[in-house]
């Protein structure tokens, strides 16, 4: 199947991983490719999930960033790296990269830093993300920070302080950070999120909150189940 991003390099090493962002049009290459591969069939969640049993395909409303990770990231790269002939026995290519490194051609700093929740549904995300793209009037070129994507997935060093970590890092690179309110609230009760919340507010750093169906307190969204969650 092809993909719909440049394949004529390996990847792109990017040490400072505050700067793996994520181009808008990049992640909407990554929504078409996870599109394709859910219509087709290709994409099958391995051992067993509540909401789908045992080995099952994946449809796209039920596809999470958990499926994204270990379904595409970690099988596509070690795939990718073959097709470019590395050696599988150099400890330094067993590290691998990140997704950001796979697709970008240099680092990325990012404008926006996107707080979200892993097993939240995808295709909210990427509602979520449209959302804030047209709120703010975004370029498909700004880059936006998302964890998932930015982080080896085959092992990151996160430092020794919190202070030092990506997440935080990240927040003290970007203009502000968006944190994505998934329809389970999930986000609320991650540690990372809260943690993520913390240092942006430390910082004084803009803070917007999204749901699917718009930022927090707009006509939007303005009452039901997710703003009692967040509220209390």
């Amino acid at each position: 199947m092809p993909v719909p991003w440049c394949n004529e390099r390996r990847c792109t090493l990017i040490p400072d991983v505050a700067e793996r962002g994520l181009r808008v049009r990049q992640l909407w290459d990554l929504c078409i490719f996870l599109r394709r591969l859910c219509k087709t069939k290709s994409l099958r969640r391995a051992g067993y999930a509540k909401d789908c049993g045992y080995d099952q395909w994946l449809e796209w409303q039920a596809l999470n960033l958990y499926d994204i990770t270990d379904e595409v990231i970690k099988k596509y790269i070690p795939y990718h790296d073959q097709k470019w002939g590395v050696d599988e026995s150099d400890p330094i290519i067993q590290k691998r990269y990140s997704w950001a490194e796979l697709v970008s051609a240099e680092p990325q700093r990012p404008q926006l830093m996107i707080s979200h929740w892993w097993g939240g549904r995808f295709s909210d995300f990427m509602t979520t993300v449209d959302t804030v793209v047209s709120d703010r009037a975004l370029s498909i070129c700004t880059s936006l920070w998302v964890c998932t994507f930015a982080n080896n997935q085959f092992g990151e060093s996160f430092g020794s302080e919190i202070i030092g970590t990506p997440f935080v890092r990240a927040i003290e690179s970007a203009e502000a950070t968006i944190l994505i309110v998934d329809r389970d609230a999930g986000s609320l009760t991650r540690s990372w999120c809260c943690l993520e919340l913390h240092c942006t507010i430390l910082r004084e750093k803009e803070l917007q909150l999204y749901t699917s169906t718009g930022m927090v307190g707009s006509a939007a969204v303005s009452s039901g189940p997710l703003v009692d969650a967040i509220s209390r």
